[in-house]
């Protein structure tokens, strides 16, 4: 099984963010994808897609392998899924992991989903590994504006990350 996540961008802006599971053959097949997807719904949406499959599925021992080999099949951003066991039951990788792969050779963009708390203090560590998307979950900080310029500020594409059960109440104030 492969996590993939599918976003919707206009240009640099995030639209829309899906996750789903994936068999590892589909996963390995998404090399033969159309250059642009437009979806047949009356909602204007972004005209392109991007794969990004987390690596949370991969075999950390061959984790070089591993991501060239999805890049190569036709993913587009490798997805890291960061978790502090803390605010989601949940211990998985730092920004160590997100440096090895750069000193990999890895050169696609990476895009770094935190499920940490407290948010901020980890940002610098992620961009300065190599990170090209940072989001987060509103729960996550006390003051969400303050997060988004941090991250802007270290060199890095923003976003907002939502549970089913969170209000949108806080894009007011922020869009």
């Amino acid at each position: 099984r492969f996590v993939c996540l599918l976003q919707l961008r206009r240009g640099d802006k995030m639209l829309l963010t899906l996750a789903c599971v994936l068999p590892a053959v589909a996963a390995l097949s998404l090399g033969a994808r159309p250059a642009a997807v437009r979806p047949k719904v009356a909602v204007r949406m972004a005209s392109e897609y991007v794969i990004a499959p987390s690596i949370l599925s991969a075999d950390f021992a061959k984790l070089g392998e591993e991501v060239e080999t999805v890049l190569k099949s036709g993913a587009d951003t490798v997805h890291f899924d960061v978790m502090d066991n803390h605010y989601v039951p949940n211990l998985t990788i730092g920004p160590l992991v997100c440096s090895a792969l750069r000193k990999y050779g890895i050169e696609a963009p990476i895009d770094v989903h935190l499920m940490v708390s407290p948010v901020d203090r980890i940002i610098g560590d992620f961009a300065d590994a190599g990170a090209s998307y940072i989001t987060f979950h509103p729960e996550a900080t006390t003051h969400i504006d303050r997060t988004l310029q941090l991250i802007r500020a270290a060199g890095c594409k923003s976003g907002l990350v939502f549970n089913p059960a969170t209000s949108l109440d806080c894009l007011k104030y922020v869009m």
